[in-house]
């Protein structure tokens, strides 16, 4: 059984690099719940590649990683459709290719970018090329056709134990990025980074594509996020867009793994499996103001009693049952077998 799993970034993650660690630089260990995924398969037997490593007459199963929006199927628009000419992108037309070659019943859809990133993916009508989804939304799981996954963490327990006194301030790790989408945060985002402008030595900036906006407290990239947050008391700890019930990524639990509490602001359902005593909530504050000086008034005390929390919830069940990439692997192979 040969099963094929294909992406929506191209060449990063072709020719199996999805299943090399080293692969991904925007976070750490990103790719290890896919490798372990592999893993487990082929001790079934299940022969496990990227799309691109077989010829697609031999692909007995696949997996969507995201429905792409440069497809013969999706792109939608004329204008599209004469990029799509142009660049010649018919030759890694998987989608379009396996519609021809593999049986529905053997075509899984695995929902992992938020609409601010790939909407084309939220589109019901492209929907129907697939037997089974896989999706983080708790508003669109009906166990017939949508089921419920949970986007992994791996947890490798690294102990980071700076002190409160010899950690900075505040921090946020982020991306440059925009997006028309009504609840995106990366307006907000830029809200954060802006008010901190004119605040020396309170707020580091780290991240890709700020280099040309000649920020104070911009910082670089990082090569080591967990390394970097560590040095942190606290990080503004957004996801990509708020108000999706369901959605909650790498982003609280790096925050978690390097021991550095998350204001955060995402999932309008966090609490019903992250607990309250673990991360600030940015709902909490009228403005950044409020958060700011909230931020300001936390004791030493008080400091270390979130961290506690952190590792209690992180040695739980709940954690290990829901968020861990063992659990993730059980789930993707409870659906797919």
């Amino acid at each position: 059984m040969k099963l094929a799993i294909a992406t929506i970034y191209g060449d990063a993650y072709s020719k199996d690099k999805l299943f090399d660690n080293t692969s991904c630089s925007i976070g750490e260990n990103l790719l290890m719940p896919n490798i372990l995924l592999k893993d487990s398969l082929e001790s079934l037997g299940i022969e496990v590649h990227s799309i691109d490593m077989y010829k697609t007459s031999d692909i007995d199963m696949v997996i969507f990683m995201d429905v792409p929006k440069d497809s013969i199927k999706t792109i939608g628009t004329p204008k599209n459709f004469i990029k799509y000419l142009i660049k010649r992108k018919w030759k890694k037309d998987y989608l379009y290719k396996i519609l021809k070659t593999v049986p529905i019943k053997n075509r899984y859809l695995l929902l992992s970018e938020p609409p601010t990133v790939n909407p084309t993916s939220y589109k019901k009508k492209y929907h129907r090329y697939f037997n089974r989804i896989l999706t983080w939304s708790d508003e669109l799981v009906d166990n017939k056709k949508y089921f419920k996954y949970f986007i992994p963490q791996f947890y490798n327990h690294n102990d980071f134990n700076i002190s409160f006194d010899d950690k900075k301030f505040l921090t946020m790790i982020c991306g440059n990025k925009k997006s028309n989408h009504k609840n995106e945060l990366y307006s907000f985002r830029k809200e954060i980074i802006n008010y901190f402008e004119d605040k020396q030595n309170v707020f580091d900036l780290y991240g890709f594509g700020w280099d040309n906006e000649h920020l104070k407290n911009y910082k670089g990239k990082v090569q080591k996020k967990l390394n970097t947050l560590s040095k942190y008391k606290f990080s503004i700890c957004f996801e990509n867009i708020k108000d999706q019930s369901g959605y909650i990524t790498e982003k609280i639990f790096d925050c978690f793994f390097a021991r550095t509490v998350p204001v955060y602001l995402g999932a309008d359902n966090v609490k019903d499996y992250i607990p309250e005593n673990t991360f600030i909530d940015m709902r909490n504050f009228k403005n950044i103001d409020e958060m700011y000086e909230y931020l300001l008034s936390i004791s030493e005390e008080c400091y270390i009693e979130y961290l506690k929390n952190i590792v209690s919830f992180l040695n739980s069940a709940a954690f290990k049952d829901i968020f861990s990439a063992d659990a993730y692997v059980e789930r993707i192979k409870s659906v797919i077998i």
